[in-house]
Formats: structure tokens, C-alpha cells, sequence
């Protein structure tokens, strides 16, 4: 009998403790991406694509 209450009482733990940490883990998640979203938009705004940076110009130059 005390073995079931045990059982009983951890599991009672286990699910108060999933149901305490789901917010903080979601708000985690939401922080990360609008993180990365964020940085991703600077650096996407910022990128401008001139010569010296062009893809055409990282390709090796083939020498005849």
C-alpha cells in the first residue's frame, strides 16, 4: 500500500512539475526564433551585393 502511494505522490510531482516548466520552455522557444528572426532581417537588409562580395567573383579563376 505505501508503495502505491509513493508511485501516486511522484507522478502527482512529475506532472506539476511538466506543467510549471511548459511555460518557460514556450516562452524559450518563442525568444529564440523572434531572435533569429531579427538577426537574420539586419543581416539580410544589410548585405548588399557589390563587386568584391559577387558570387561570380568566388568561383577560382581559371588560369589559361
Amino acid at each position: 500500500m505505501r508503495k502505491v502511494i509513493f508511485f501516486d505522490k511522484l507522478i502527482k510531482q512529475l506532472i506539476f512539475i511538466t506543467l510549471a516548466l511548459r511555460p518557460i520552455a514556450v516562452r524559450l522557444i518563442i525568444a529564440t526564433n523572434i531572435y533569429i528572426a531579427y538577426y537574420e532581417n539586419i543581416f539580410l537588409t544589410n548585405y548588399k551585393e557589390t563587386p568584391q562580395n559577387h558570387k561570380a567573383n568566388l568561383k577560382p579563376k581559371c588560369e589559361s
